[in-house]
């Protein structure tokens, strides 16, 4: 339920531990400088996402399968043609997605999913 960099201090492990045991999602970037997929923003250093599996429970039907689509590695571009939404349609959810879900970019909400067994709940 968590991802620490392989570069990340003592002190950082131990918090990401204290937060998985607490039931939380911790991805931890290390003490380097991590870079998010798109290669524009970056997260420094310490820069933690917390993803408390409650907050899943805020998404609506629609949001959820967008965020099972995203864990599949399809684009909005994708998305927007096998749901046959509007790709700006696709954004506003994911930007909805990553706004409920408190973290900061795909990848990170792609990651709290699949730490919650996301898809396989959806499909239930």
């Amino acid at each position: 339920m968590g991802v620490v960099a392989k570069t990340a201090s003592r002190d950082e492990i131990v918090h990401a531990i204290r937060q998985v045991l607490d039931g939380k999602i911790c991805i931890c970037a290390g003490s380097d400088e991590f870079e998010s997929g798109n290669g524009r923003s970056a997260v420094r250093a310490g820069s933690e996402a917390e993803v408390d599996p409650s907050q899943f429970q805020s998404l609506t039907k629609r949001q959820l399968t967008v965020l099972e689509r995203m864990t599949l590695g399809e684009s909005n571009k994708q998305i927007a043609y096998n749901l046959h939404l509007a790709e700006t349609t696709v954004k506003a959810h994911v930007s909805a997605v990553l706004r409920k879900l408190n973290v900061q970019n795909r990848a990170q909400a792609i990651l709290a999913a699949s730490c919650l067994d996301l898809v396989s709940r959806i499909r239930k």
